[in-house]
């Protein structure tokens, strides 16, 4: 979120097409047998610390960050030769054709790092990281408060020119969602990013100034992903009864107060590549437990059959928890007890990525990405690690020929068409083994303030995408931190004019209607108030007398006549005595 305003990419995606389009890369080409991309860089880029950005730079991000640090870098960019050919010419040689590559270049995958910073250093315990981040994006951070916010200002050599049009962006950290909700509706926070409850949508869009849209075309899922080797699981008519027994259209009026959509498979709706024709399991109590009885399960006297643990997940797990809540009196009815597990993140990562103590795993927003081979990434044979790694692979031990081979042909054809079979064949294998159960597909609402105009509601989810296109409507000319500076330099001029006997009285009331401007946001206002506030001082003591009058010179002779004659008269008593 923060690091789309700090670092740039080679590639951004169109918030309306997802095509990938320029950014460091203003252009590029692809070799007809699809082995060689070059890059063609954006001149005159600076990283913020004032070093300029280069090819090398890109090269140096590729080969030490993405592939050794990224949870996909290896798998997307392992085995591509990198070459930085001069300072603004980046080229990728790849062994064989992977169609899908020129979707990864953009901030999710790869944001560019200064090779200047990071080289020779531990890259993830460099102090970059959080003291003092280096990028070439529209923002710098000037504060963080943990706990509280961090400030980001205006980037003065953004190689864009004139952007971005903010001139300062705070992320406030609220974890409370009714504190949150109050902000917003104050005005307090002008834009959250999917962080309110479904259930305020209807309201916030009636209410007067609220705008929302919804945004996310990769289209994450809640997904239960189940351990193959757990001795009820291991059974595909356990899985398929489970499958029957779910209510998805309760999970999304209940918990997603209808904002959600019904999930069938590993792609998404949002898909290009969904197949809307595999299996639903629409809900049915009775073919479950038929299903259940014929797999050798009875229903004990009791009326259950066995237990099953599940892991919920930190990932969405506001929703998460109430729907496995639901999912929990679902299987009841078919008897299965279902034993909700809640870890921190720590503890749950260790359970079910390194030790894979689990049997079934919710994660409340897997996501596609930009394209479908990336479900490879736990669907795949070669994604059963051991060692495992504290992130995502192929943590259920599913092994399917066919499966791999789907993935491998989709990997290397370019033919759109050609690659939708595969997927659809590959869907239908994993809807009918399922090896994962998916739920529903979020949809992504962004709350914003209608006067904030070019909210980048894009496929990252909103409160990801950069804001170097935000802009107010009733924004201001001036910033705040420059009518803060005016108004300082005023007060204490103001103070010393006091000092030297200046009447301030109507100078002091100006200059507090500049501070109540200021408070209110109106910088404009505050710092032209501000600058009205001296002429307002009036001197004392530099008073200019008025002419005289003919009357005032007559009384001014007879006084001084009468002086004279008062000493005269002195000085003769004087001199008899």
């Amino acid at each position: 979120m923060v690091g789309g305003q700090i670092y740039n990419s080679l590639m951004e995606y169109d918030y309306r097409t997802i095509e990938p389009i320029p950014e460091l890369a203003k252009s590029w080409e692809i070799s007809a047998d699809g082995l060689t991309y070059t890059f063609h860089l954006e001149e005159d880029v600076f990283w913020n610390d004032g070093e300029p950005f280069t090819a090398a730079d890109v090269k140096f991000t590729f080969e030490e960050i993405t592939i050794p640090y990224h949870p996909r870098g290896a798998r997307t960019f392992g085995g591509i030769e990198f070459i930085a050919q001069d300072d603004h010419t980046f080229v990728m040689k790849l062994d064989d054709p992977y169609a899908p590559l020129i979707n990864f270049f953009t901030l999710w995958y790869v944001g560019i790092m200064p090779k200047h910073i990071y080289e020779g250093t531990d890259i993830m315990d460099n102090p970059n990281n959080w003291e003092n981040p280096v990028g070439t994006g529209p923002f710098m951070l000037k504060e963080w408060v943990k706990g509280s916010h961090l400030t980001l200002e205006k980037n003065p050599n953004y190689w864009r020119e004139d952007q971005p049009y903010l001139d300062q962006v705070i992320f406030k950290i609220i974890p409370d969602t009714a504190t949150r909700l109050l902000a917003f509706e104050n005005q307090e926070l002008d834009y959250v990013s999917i962080q309110l409850p479904n259930q305020e949508i209807e309201r916030l869009n009636a209410t007067d100034g609220i705008n929302i849209v919804f945004c996310g075309a990769f289209g994450s899922q809640h997904t239960i992903s189940v351990n193959l080797d757990n001795e009820y699981l291991s059974n595909i008519n356990v899985r398929k009864a489970i499958a029957y027994a779910m209510d998805k259209q309760q999970f999304i009026d209940l918990v997603f107060s209808g904002y959600a959509e019904y999930a069938t498979g590993p792609l998404p709706p949002s898909s290009p590549y969904y197949n809307p024709d595999v299996e639903r399991y629409e809900h049915n109590v009775e073919l479950a437990n038929q299903m259940l009885d014929d797999a050798g399960y009875p229903m004990g006297t009791d009326g259950t059959r066995f237990s099953l643990r599940m892991n919920v997940g930190t990932t969405g797990r506001v929703y998460g928890e109430p729907e496995m809540e639901a999912l929990k009196d679902q299987l009841k009815d078919v008897g299965i007890d279902l034993v909700l597990e809640i870890y921190d993140e720590a503890t749950g990562t260790q359970k079910v990525y390194m030790e894979r103590d689990f049997d079934m795993y919710l994660t409340g927003g897997l996501s596609t990405a930009p394209d479908p081979n990336m479900i490879s990434g736990y669907l795949h044979s070669d994604r059963i690690l051991d060692p495992p790694i504290p992130s995502l692979y192929n943590v259920m031990g599913f092994d399917n020929a066919r499966v791999d081979e789907l993935f491998e042909l989709g990997r290397t054809e370019s033919n759109v068409e050609k690659r939708g079979e595969y997927y659809d064949e590959l869907q239908e294998i994993i809807v009918d083994q399922l090896p994962a159960y998916y739920l529903v597909a979020g949809v992504y609402p962004q709350f914003y303030w209608d006067d904030l105009v070019g909210v980048p509601a894009g496929p990252y989810g909103g409160g990801r995408e950069r804001l170097d296109d935000a802009f107010w409507m009733s924004g201001n000319d001036v910033s705040e931190d420059t009518a803060s500076e005016t108004i300082a330099n005023v007060e204490t001029q103001l103070v010393a004019l006091e000092d030297e006997g200046y009447n301030v009285i109507a100078a002091n009331a100006k200059l507090n209607d500049a501070i109540d401007a200021l408070d209110d946001k109106e910088y404009d206002n505050a710092n032209a108030l501000a600058k009205e506030v001296l002429d307002l001082a009036e001197p004392l003591t530099d008073v200019t007398p008025d002419e005289p009058t003919e009357a005032d010179n007559t009384m001014y002779y007879i006084a001084a006549v009468i002086i004279a004659v008062v000493a005269i008269a002195y000085f003769y008593m004087k001199k008899q005595s």
